[in-house]
């Protein structure tokens, strides 16, 4: 019987992942001026907290290599469900400042849906019109975010 996806060292893996985001954040941050230590500039912060991520990176990749070796079985509907919720991130930031906060927000609960074979179509519609609201009350209202709730007509 096929168990799915495996990953052979899940520790390194997940070390490698580390230290690419890391890169790739430090890389984003050198377009910002870093500044002097008594001065510092935008991109100071996150090129440090790159550093850091990268570190930690290096450190799990190295234990990984210390402890026993162990397999990490992603069963099959975990690639699809991995596969949504990266594309509900993606539908999220495309379609926030364009469409704006609500909008967005059913959006990613359509497409996060997508993951799994055991959600029911009443659920999807509760938790759609239930997250929007709690979201434009936390954000918008409570925490005086400059997010346009919609934006349809731009």
């Amino acid at each position: 019987m096929d168990q799915g996806f495996q990953i052979k060292r899940p520790d390194l893996v997940l070390g490698l992942a580390l230290i690419g985001i890391g890169a790739g954040a430090a890389a984003l941050s050198a377009s910002y001026d870093i500044g002097h230590l008594n001065d510092v500039g935008a991109g100071f912060f996150p090129l440090i907290v790159s550093a850091c991520l990268m570190f930690c990176g290096l450190l799990i990749g190295l234990f990984s290599f210390t402890s026993e070796q162990t397999t990490l079985v992603l069963p099959k509907n975990g690639v699809r469900a991995l596969f949504a919720f990266l594309c509900a991130i993606f539908a999220f930031a495309m379609t926030i400042e364009p469409l704006g906060l609500v909008p967005a927000i059913i959006l990613t609960v359509v497409v996060s849906a997508f993951g799994s074979h055991e959600v029911v179509g009443k659920h999807i519609l509760l938790v759609a019109i239930v997250l929007p609201i709690l979201c434009y009350l936390t954000f918008i209202l409570g925490l005086d975010m400059r997010v346009p709730a919609f934006q349809l007509g731009r």
